[in-house]
């Protein structure tokens, strides 16, 4: 149950990392399910842990910009 509990409070958290994201570096031109798959192996490969409320870190915001133009 804990783990189930885990699982969603990080999709939680992803979902408003792409809410953010798209609100101040625009829409992504791809499926909610592809940008939060994209969001979370982002996070993954930058080694990065992201606490409720936080705001996206700077090489997220980046590397969102750059795969948004191209998509």
């Amino acid at each position: 149950m804990e783990n189930k509990i885990r699982a969603e409070e990080s999709l939680k958290r992803i979902a408003a990392l792409a809410d953010t994201l798209e609100a101040e570096e625009g829409v992504c031109p791809v499926s909610r399910i592809e940008l939060v798959t994209w969001i979370a192996n982002q996070l993954s490969d930058l080694d990065v842990l992201i606490a409720a409320g936080q705001e996206p870190p700077p090489a997220l915001r980046k590397l969102y910009a750059e795969w948004i133009r191209v998509a």
